[in-house]
């Protein structure tokens, strides 16, 4: 197969990039690419990639400086504001660990205490006397189960505690 050449393609070429085409060019160069078939084609196809050019410019439009300078403004006092809260970050998770283990350890202290309570507890809602009414009945701050009532308040507030601090970073 032979491929089409011309001898003044890389001159029509040159006046193509250089943007001489078709004013600043000579006239014999015009007439040659009128008459010739791959010149013609050469012209054809530079003209298309140029208005190709042209229509990606229009659709890439930049946006503004000032809008590209508020973002990066914005983006770095974020990283600053990041980076000043990581201390704080780490502090935070060192004080709930000593925390957990703070509380692990009043369990492993108090195992005795609270071993008979949670066998009294046991016992007591196993009891046939037992309602919830009579928790109720018998006042607050006075009798068997103002404890019963402080402790169950207490976990259920520590526990909400260990939640909300477990899921406050997501």
């Amino acid at each position: 197969m032979n491929v089409p050449y011309c001898e003044r393609e890389t001159e029509l070429v040159e006046a193509l990039t250089s943007g001489r085409w078709p004013y600043a060019c000579g006239e014999d160069l015009r007439r040659h690419a009128a008459s010739c078939a791959v010149c013609a084609e050469v012209v054809l196809v530079a003209r298309a990639l140029e208005q190709e050019n042209a229509e990606a410019r229009v659709e890439m439009a930049l946006p503004a400086a000032g809008l590209v300078w508020w973002k990066a403004q914005m983006r770095a006092r974020r990283e600053a504001a990041e980076r000043a809260a990581q201390p704080i970050a780490i502090v935070e998770g060192l004080a709930r660990v000593c925390g957990v283990l703070c509380l692990l350890g009043t369990a492993v202290w108090q195992r005795s205490w609270i071993e008979e309570w949670l066998s009294w507890f046991a016992q007591t809602m196993q009891s046939s006397h037992f309602a919830w009414s009579s928790l109720w009945a018998q006042g607050t701050g006075t009798g068997p189960w103002s404890l019963a009532v402080i402790m169950v308040l207490g976990a259920g507030l520590l526990v909400s505690a260990l939640v909300y601090a477990v899921l406050a970073d997501r």
